[in-house]
């Protein structure tokens, strides 16, 4: 129920002879307008806090998509690469056979060509690039792989890599680069044997006998020697 405060203001007039008069002002304090008001400055303070939650949720979620999305500046001419795991060795072109049969059969030592002939399915072709030494040997085993998976295999030991192409049956081998040749070139260069001719006179008995290894050193490096045998005629 609505309660009402009654204010009456009189005002004397300084003519005595004038009437006097009274001003009656109603003033309404109504419980449901309050209450709306009430209501409104939580709604107001509600949709303030949530904002600023949301806020606040946009720049952690801001904050994570920087995290995530940070990279490394990576200067090449100031860096070397020493693992490569982006090449690829098998490139297929078209729709591959969700599973190829075991393929059989082995090589060693045979010319790559005469490998692909024994490798590749009958009604294929295969070309190679003009860098790739088909007369180069290799060596392949079937033994559970399928002809797929001894391309690869090939691939891995002789940096090579090889499109397939399943829609014209054709197979093109090329060289296969990385950023590591540099390093694979070292090691090839460390790990080549190289066989040289050396006389070594002596006054005295050789303390290597006939067939059998030992150690020169000249200028301070070490060198293997293999004394061969002497064939009289």
């Amino acid at each position: 129920m609505s309660r009402f405060h009654v204010l009456i203001l009189a005002s004397l007039l300084a003519v005595t002879s004038a009437p006097s008069y009274a001003r009656l002002v109603i003033i309404q304090n109504d419980e449901a307008a309050l209450a709306k008001i009430e209501a409104e400055k939580k709604a107001t303070a509600a949709e303030e806090k949530a904002a600023l939650l949301a806020k606040q949720l946009d720049n952690i979620k801001a904050q994570e998509t920087e995290k995530r999305n940070a990279q490394v500046a990576i200067q090449s001419q100031d860096l070397n690469v020493i693992a490569d795991r982006t090449e690829k060795i098998i490139r297929h072109y078209g729709v591959a056979p969700a599973q190829l049969p075991a393929q059989g059969g082995a090589g060693l030592g045979n010319p790559l060509w005469v490998a692909m002939n024994g490798i590749v399915p009958v009604g294929w072709r295969v070309f190679t690039d003009k860098n790739v030494d088909a007369q180069m040997p290799v060596a392949w085993n079937g033994h559970k792989l399928n002809w797929v998976a001894i391309l690869h295999a090939i691939g891995t030991e002789h940096r090579l890599t090889f499109d397939i192409d399943w829609n014209q049956l054709v197979v093109i081998v090329k060289p296969r680069s990385s950023a590591i040749d540099y390093l694979l070139d070292d090691l090839d260069k460390k790990n080549t044997t190289k066989t040289i001719n050396i006389i070594v006179e002596s006054d005295g008995d050789s303390p290597i006998p006939e067939g059998g290894e030992g150690v020169l050193v000249i200028n301070g490096q070490a060198l293997k020697v293999h004394r061969t045998q002497r064939v009289n005629k």
